[in-house]
């Protein structure tokens, strides 16, 4: 049953759209017992996979981005589902924090390791210290429940691309890090190294990382990428000691390609299987699962070193003992709990005081945080430093079956009313460049413009103001509804790495900023992330100003009566105010016993007095 609750202000207004169009989205899962690479179509870099029982736990890299350290959870290692981010933090500095032009850009959480042992889930990873700030280090992450409250602890020491081994058969813990020259350090309990760390693996200018470590048998495996600015492969050695000696597999496990870097896990029925990623490009770094077999001691990947999907090839599903349903990680949000949704991050530590889901129930309302202005150490433009910019990922859709295209959409509703001067609100595909469409307030007057910057000019390279002419409605200084509330559109093919903005007063109508206006993206390491849909509200000139945004969606028709639920969202406003009462009526004003299939009015009544009027559709 999907409702949509709209607040309303004297009138009843109705509007329409879809709930999310799952079929275009990619899924994996062929739906026959087979699947088809890659298992998430978007970026989730770094992996590491374990196995707990009967579900499946992998965790990636999210670099500056907040509440990070993603980790997904899994029954059949194809259907994925969001389970935590369990950091919320790294650092309270300036570079974390956007503030006095420091920035964490391309730095931040790096290669976790994940690890269960004794009933304790442990996530190990490595953040890199601002030049001028002593903001990162290394990091241990413990929880009983991976969806509940996680410990953080800082360690001693700073493992690169680290991979934990907590030896179930011996007891022994162990962490092996390095680039070029690999590592072995044992630990004890609390994670302090024992003695000093040993070199086990020397491989100058290769570029070797991203190591994890095993012990199978009667051997160690240091499962690790030859990478950096290399030819991406993956390679393994082995030691029956853990401090070796090493011998490396005669022969690359996965031929020079842009596969690589990932972990290794062991199903319930035995099967093996190793989660990689592969570069894509401007997406972002993309999981792949490729089947396991062992001769002689030593693991053949895919197919013989090729991915089993090569081609749009379809591969059996692993042997779990069990079919399970399909399952799509989501992305459209009608902000209508009090929690945002786990697709969600925020670019760098945000300002808590500045967001809320409750303020105006149903909304994500954005404050502007801070007056952006040059950076002190590095050029950054005004998008690069605001604070609580909301982000997700963008996904790559298939260009067969109920998709029409393979462009990726993002569209939000605004609710601008309430900008001051100076203020910047609107909808970002952000990498390096950038781009955006928002709406401006300029000398009293709401204008929408649009902005495209590379990272090193404070300014743009292109900046326009679309006003009256040819189609494009000027935003004036009325009250009317209309001229406050703004569709901004992105639309993102990642085969030909172009993007454009759109702009609908409506919702129906949708126009094109133009020809000209189409922007090349670009997947770079001064990010280092996939490009990403970003939500914005900065101020130029003076605090206090706020946007609200209504919806978020990837779809490419986005019916709004089917967006929100009518119940959570009254269980926002209910954390603020206590519901006395509530009355249903039909269109003509009859009360109802119960809602009626169609639009229904609900008026709700609370105790301090006040009462709000709803309008939903009952499916």
């Amino acid at each position: 049953m999907m409702k949509k609750l709209i607040i309303l202000a004297g009138l009843l207004v109705s509007l329409q759209v879809n709930a999310q169009n799952y079929a275009k989205q990619w899924c994996a899962d062929n739906g026959d017992g087979t699947y088809t690479n890659p298992i998430i179509n978007s970026d989730f870099p770094d992996p590491d996979i374990i196995r707990v029982g009967d579900t499946y736990y992998y965790v990636s890299t999210t670099m500056f981005y907040f509440p990070g350290a993603t980790i997904l959870k899994s029954h059949d290692l194809v259907n994925w589902e969001y389970c935590a981010n369990p950091l919320q933090k790294i650092a309270e500095s300036e570079p974390f924090n956007l503030q006095n032009g420091y920035n964490q850009y391309s730095k931040g959480q790096w290669a976790p390791s994940l690890k269960y042992y004794q009933g304790k889930f442990y996530l190990h990873f490595i953040a890199f210290n601002h030049e001028k700030f002593a903001d990162g280090g290394d990091f241990l992450l413990t929880a009983t429940d991976p969806e509940g409250e996680w410990k953080v602890q800082k360690l001693n020491g700073f493992y690169y691309d680290s991979g934990l081994l907590l030896d179930e058969a011996t007891g022994r813990r162990f962490v092996v890090a390095g680039i070029n020259e690999i590592s072995v350090t044992e630990l004890d309990e609390n994670f302090n190294a024992i003695g000093s760390s040993k070199r086990i693996i020397n491989k100058p200018n290769s570029g070797l990382e991203g190591s994890h470590m095993y012990h199978i048998g009667d051997y160690y495996y240091i499962y690790a990428t030859y990478g950096g600015g290399y030819d991406h492969s993956q390679t393994i050695f082995r030691s029956k000691n853990p401090f070796g000696p090493y011998e490396e597999h005669d022969g690359l496990l996965f031929e020079k390609q842009d596969i690589h870097q990932g972990g290794l896990v062991q199903t319930q029925t035995g099967e093996w299987w190793t989660i990689l990623f592969k570069d894509a490009g401007t997406i972002g770094r993309i999981p792949y699962l490729e089947p396991v077999v062992w001769k002689d001691g030593w693991p053949i990947l895919g197919n013989k070193g090729i991915d089993v999907s090569k081609g749009g090839k379809s591969y059996k599903k692993p042997n779990v003992g069990k079919e399970y349903p399909k399952t799509y990680l989501p992305t459209n949000d009608g902000f209508n709990t009090d929690k945002l949704g786990m697709q969600w991050e925020w670019n760098h530590n945000p300002d808590n005081s500045a967001w809320s889901l409750t303020e105006r129930p149903g909304f994500l309302r954005l404050y502007t945080s801070g007056i952006v202005k040059e950076g002190t150490d590095t050029k950054l433009n005004e998008f690069l430093q605001a604070r609580n910019t909301l982000t997700q990922r963008m996904f790559g859709y298939d260009k067969e079956g109920a998709s029409t295209s393979t462009d990726t959409y993002g569209t939000i509703c605004l609710d601008v009313s309430h900008m001051k001067e100076g203020d910047v609100a609107g909808l970002c595909v952000f990498q390096d460049p950038h781009a955006y469409v928002a709406v401006k307030m300029i000398d009293g007057k709401k204008r929408v413009v649009y902005y495209r910057a590379p990272w090193w000019e404070p300014k743009a390279d292109w900046q326009g103001v679309v006003d009256d002419k040819e189609h494009y409605r000027k935003f004036g200084t009325s009250t009317a509804s209309h001229n406050d509330k703004i569709y901004l559109r992105a639309v993102a093919n990642f085969k030909t790495n172009k993007l454009k903005f759109y702009i609908s007063w409506d919702n129906q109508k949708w126009y094109d900023l133009g020809k000209n206006i189409e922007t090349e993206m670009r997947y770079t390491l001064k990010i280092f992330t996939g490009n990403r849909f970003a939500i914005f509200n900065y101020a130029t000139q003076q605090n206090g100003g706020y946007v609200d945004v209504d919806w978020f969606s990837t779809e490419e028709t986005v019916d709004e009566n089917k967006f929100n639920d009518l119940t959570a969202i009254e269980q926002v406003e209910s954390k603020t105010k206590r519901i006395v009462s509530r009355q249903f009526y039909n269109v003509l004003g009859v009360k109802l016993p119960i809602p009626q299939h169609g639009l229904n009015i609900v008026k709700t009544r609370y105790e301090d007095g006040t009462e709000k009027t709803y309008s939903f559709v009952k499916q």
